[in-house]
Parts: C-alpha cells; sequence; structure tokens
C-alpha cells in the first residue's frame, strides 16, 4: 500500500495485492509545493494508477476555493500536454477530429458516476453511435496499419512516423479525454450548476 496523508485533514491511498505499488508523486502535477495530502500516483504491476481526494465547496474568497482552481488546472494541463504530444505524431487531420468525439461518451460515464447524471435513451443511442463510428473508422488502421500509411513526400519533408506509432498516439489522444473530462465534471461540482 502507499498512504499520503495530512494529520486530521485529507489523505489518500493506493492499495495493491501481491504488487508493491512504485510512487511517482504525492503531490498534485504542476504545484510541487502543494501539501494537502489530495493525490498519490504510483505504478502497480507496470501500470500506472492515480488516487485524487477533490476538495468540497468552500467560501470564496480562501485558501481552500484557490486549491479548487489549481486541481482544474491541473486536470486541463494533463489534457492539454497529451493532446499537444499525440496531434504531433498523427498525419490525419480527420482522424483527430474524429477521436477527440470520444470525449461524449466518456463525459456521459463520468458524468453518470460523479454527478448522478441521468441521461435518455436517445441520447445513450447517440454516444454509442459516436463510439461505433470511431471503432469503424479504426478498424481498418489496426487490421492493415501500413494500408493507411500517407507518404512522407506529399505532405512534408519532415519524416513522418510510422503507422503503429500513429496508433499508439491516437490512443493517448482517446485518453486524453479522460482528464478533460474530469475537469469539466470537477467544475461543475466544485462551481455548481
Amino acid at each position: 500500500s502507499l498512504v499520503v496523508g495530512q494529520r486530521t485533514w485529507n489523505g489518500v491511498a493506493l492499495l495493491s495485492r501481491g504488487h508493491d505499488p512504485l510512487p511517482v508523486t504525492t503531490v498534485l502535477p504542476g504545484d510541487p509545493k502543494d501539501k494537502q495530502a489530495r493525490y498519490v500516483e504510483a505504478a502497480i504491476n507496470g501500470v500506472l494508477f492515480g488516487c485524487l481526494y477533490l476538495p468540497n465547496g468552500n467560501p470564496w474568497p480562501g485558501p481552500k476555493f484557490d486549491y479548487k482552481f489549481a486541481v482544474m488546472g491541473a486536470y486541463d494541463s494533463i489534457a492539454g500536454i497529451m493532446q499537444t504530444f499525440a496531434v504531433n505524431y498523427i498525419t490525419n487531420a480527420s482522424m483527430i477530429v474524429l477521436v477527440q468525439q470520444s470525449a461524449i461518451p466518456i463525459s456521459m460515464v463520468i458524468s453518470r458516476y460523479a454527478l448522478q447524471a441521468t441521461y435518455t435513451k436517445a441520447q445513450y443511442v447517440g454516444a454509442s453511435i459516436v463510439l461505433f463510428g470511431i471503432v469503424v473508422v479504426l478498424i481498418p488502421n489496426f487490421l492493415s496499419p501500413d494500408a493507411n500509411a500517407v507518404d512522407p513526400s506529399a505532405v512534408s519533408d519532415a519524416p513522418v512516423p510510422d503507422s503503429t506509432t500513429q496508433l499508439i498516439w491516437l490512443l493517448v489522444l482517446i485518453v486524453s479525454c479522460v482528464p478533460m473530462c474530469l475537469s469539466s465534471v470537477y467544475k461543475e461540482k466544485a462551481l455548481g450548476e
């Protein structure tokens, strides 16, 4: 187990059976002076896990209200960094736009659990169509990645990443939607309706 605590206030932990967590950080990314014991990140059996204890509502102005904005900024920064790196390795701009639509179902799932949001059947159908469209477009890339490769001379003189690298960065782009959606849900929760 890995425990980060602040006496009588905050605390987070990661528990693992059979594998010791390897600590990565115990402060909110982007704020090395953070002493509120609200974040821990560790690798467990080769997978990176994080645990975040979000601050509750407090009046403005105040240090806890300021901390809420730091949490929002951290989520937005993580998503932005992941997206910035990803779009530099994906040669198909249409694919970037399409894959970012995965934020719709991801946001619905996070809102469902964090905010107890309810959705209509039509909204679930719409999110399913988005996912289906992404899968249909990505299948040819996974089955025969070289068939969809771009001719480097047709684009520019810059080297073009191979298809495997592009697939990895497409997955990073999809995963970047998670902190982006967490930020939106957290803003709704922290700042009210």
